[in-house]
């Protein structure tokens, strides 16, 4: 069946990341054929990669070891994935990645989420620390992550607090 054209938008499919108004999904193409973005977006992948080795410890502690060893080669193949296809050498952080193969150039705290499912390696978790997390100019506010970066030219103060300030799910991750 073919999705009801109001939920086959650019906006529909942005809110189904919890970020629906943030900036990285402006200029995102949106391919109306299949009803999705035509970007490979870090977050998504990140709880892909989480959710299967979170299930593979819980199979392992029940005992069901053919599930937990596939469980935990599916977070293997998703932590491979990730490191190869949306670590941008350029910027130094993981980032989404249009379907064309290049790099969006808008960032959000989604590209710590790496760090969070263990997917980052330790020389990419220490560059994403120290020069976008813990940058004052980028990413570390007072009210510790902000959405997007500090120095983000495209922020007025007239913007929601999501679309330039913090947002609580992205902090308590």
């Amino acid at each position: 069946t073919q999705p009801r054209d109001h939920l086959c938008t650019l906006k529909a499919a942005s809110m189904e990341s919890g970020l629906d108004n943030h900036r990285m999904w402006q200029d995102v193409p949106f391919n109306k054929e299949l009803g999705v973005m035509e970007l490979n977006a870090v977050d998504l992948n990140s709880y892909y990669a989480l959710d299967a080795w979170c299930l593979g410890r819980i199979a392992s502690e029940l005992g069901r070891d053919a599930d937990a060893r596939e469980l935990l080669d599916e977070f293997e193949e998703m932590k491979t994935c990730i490191n190869d296809r949306l670590w941008d050498d350029e910027q130094q952080l993981y980032a989404n990645r249009f379907w064309d193969g290049s790099f969006s150039k808008r960032t959000s705290p989604t590209s710590f989420l790496p760090l969070l499912s263990g997917v980052a390696t330790p020389g990419r978790a220490k560059a994403l620390v120290e020069s976008w997390l813990l940058n004052e100019a980028r990413y570390w506010s007072t009210h510790v992550i902000s959405t997007i970066p500090l120095d983000d030219p495209s922020v007025t103060e007239s913007d929601s607090p999501l679309r330039a300030g913090i947002w609580p799910p992205m902090n308590y991750l």
